[in-house]
């Protein structure tokens, strides 16, 4: 499960740095970040849709949307309508990775493996008195 916490980590960082991209870097610089955050989004996304878990599948379709969305934007806009729709695909994307670093932290098997007791001394046992006098 440690390869969704990387994916999602990997996709808030890029789309973090697309985010700030679209504010500091010149129009012609911008559209290609975007274009080519928005391919590894869908690529991403596109990996990660055969595993397991119904919410991993949406999140990961949705960026593959959002990505394939921001190639086209990338490709067919110009000036500053090219740096906004960038900057809100990538908020959008960044959204997406927070919900799915959020559920899985919240997924099942988290939880279990959280709670798992260790098997030992029962917690009465840590608090009777050993016997011994002084």
């Amino acid at each position: 499960m440690a390869y969704r916490y990387l994916y999602y980590l990997g996709v808030a960082l890029v789309a973090g740095f697309i985010v700030v991209a679209t504010q500091a870097f010149a129009t012609g610089t911008v559209i290609w970040l975007a274009f080519s955050a928005g391919a590894l989004f869908t690529l991403g996304g596109l990996a990660m849709l055969p595993r397991p878990g119904r919410t991993h599948r949406a999140i990961a379709a949705a960026t593959c949307v959002l990505g394939i969305l921001i190639v086209i934007e990338a490709l067919l806009s110009s000036g500053s309508t090219t740096i906004w729709l960038s900057f809100a695909g990538a908020l959008g994307v960044l959204a997406l990775a927070i919900a799915g670093l959020t559920a899985h932290e919240l997924s099942t098997e988290r939880v279990v493996h959280s709670l798992e007791v260790s098997p030992g001394r029962p917690a009465e046992a840590e608090h009777e008195p050993s016997g011994m006098t002084v």
